[in-house]
């Protein structure tokens, strides 16, 4: 834009310098000239107006491009730092994935040896169960016996006091008392 102002400067010469003084007073009304001033007027308030928008826009789009910028890297900064911390989060879940495979390898070992233990027990105890069986005694069973044994210890002292044994046994036991 400064180049083509300066171009024009130099092709309208003298009439340019008496609009640019009228320019620079905007309160002063255009000077009436030829129509080669009123060519030079029209055009250098038309660059005037799109440099002062030219420059205006490009210090805009200087403003947004380093906000963008700044942003961008702000956002790779931020990026970086979550790909960080997120292969860091890899590397330890990867770690506890190897320890539990190992745990899991160990655990099934333990099962398989545990489970082997409880066949050999459970085997063992179907051994011993036919010896179990039967020896269970109901109490019926049991006074049945004690009435039984009691009658033969009667039945048997009774046949000891027929052949005077009773006497002997009373001489022993008053033997033992002293």
């Amino acid at each position: 834009m400064a180049d083509a102002t300066d171009a024009l400067k130099d092709y309208y010469g003298d009439s340019l310098m008496q609009l640019t003084s009228s320019t620079d007073s905007k309160k002063a009304p255009p000077k009436l000239g030829g129509a080669r001033s009123d060519a030079a007027n029209t055009i250098l308030s038309i660059m005037d107006t799109m440099q002062q928008e030219f420059q205006k826009t490009a210090a805009e789009f200087t403003s947004a491009e380093r906000e963008a910028v700044k942003a961008h890297d702000e956002l790779v900064q931020s990026n970086r730092v979550s790909k960080a911390s997120k292969q860091a989060e890899i590397k330890g879940n990867e770690s506890e994935i190897k320890s539990l495979t190992v745990s899991i390898h160990n655990f099934k070992s333990d099962k398989k040896s545990a489970t082997g233990e409880l066949d050999t027990v459970l085997e063992y105890i179907e051994k011993l169960k036919p010896q179990c069986q039967g020896r269970t005694v109901s109490y019926a069973e049991r006074k049945a016996k004690r009435e039984a044994e009691i009658d033969g210890l009667k039945d048997a002292l009774a046949i000891l006091e027929k052949d005077g044994v009773s006497e002997f046994l009373q001489i022993r036991s008053s033997l033992r008392r002293h």
